[in-house]
């Protein structure tokens, strides 16, 4: 994570905008183990919006420490991930399965537009993704255009079951109609 923090950072703070701009007072959300989330959960502790945030991201949590942000935050513990900066794992599901929320943003290794599947590194980090899509009225996820076309390890979901993408710039139209497959909502 620490070495991804610092990658393509002007196109994560673009994608971090566009979530925050889709966050409505009031909302409830969760925050996965993104480095995309943390740059929103800087913009959030920066805002007045009052939320309710739920994450299993430290940075995350962190970041709330001395903010004025009138926001609830409930952090989901479980087995540490130090390579996430967070928590993964039955534990960690096991939490998350207690809660609903009103949208999700959750980052990916990679997202293949033909057969639909979001991936990512690690088995746990899969399985503990899949339990917060399944608790949330919407999902988004979060994620520069470069992992478009590209799979990770494993396979934690499909586009058919996410509200929406959201991604710094979408350029290349055969993507773009591949996505619109999928009738997902493209930010």
């Amino acid at each position: 994570m620490a070495s991804r923090i610092d990658e393509n950072i002007p196109q994560k703070e673009i994608i971090a905008e566009k979530a925050f701009s889709i966050i409505n007072d009031g909302d409830s959300v969760f925050l996965d183990t993104s480095t995309i989330n943390i740059l929103l959960a800087e913009l959030i502790s920066k805002s007045s919006k009052k939320l309710v945030i739920i994450t299993n991201m430290l940075d995350v949590l962190n970041l709330f420490e001395n903010s004025k942000n009138p926001s609830q935050l409930i952090g989901i513990g479980g087995i540490y991930r130090p390579e996430q900066h967070g928590f993964a794992g039955s534990k960690s599901i096991e939490e998350i399965q207690k809660y609903n929320v009103d949208k999700a943003f959750v980052g990916t290794g990679g997202i293949n537009v033909y057969t639909g599947n979001i991936s990512t590194l690690t088995i746990d980090d899969g399985l503990t993704k899949s339990a917060i899509i399944s608790i949330a009225y919407e999902t988004y996820i979060i994620t520069e255009n470069i992992k478009l076309e590209k799979d990770s390890f494993f396979n934690f979901s499909n586009l058919s079951k996410v509200k929406g993408c959201i991604f710094n710039s979408l350029d290349n139209q055969l993507i773009l109609n591949k996505l619109k497959e999928y009738d997902l909502v493209i930010i």
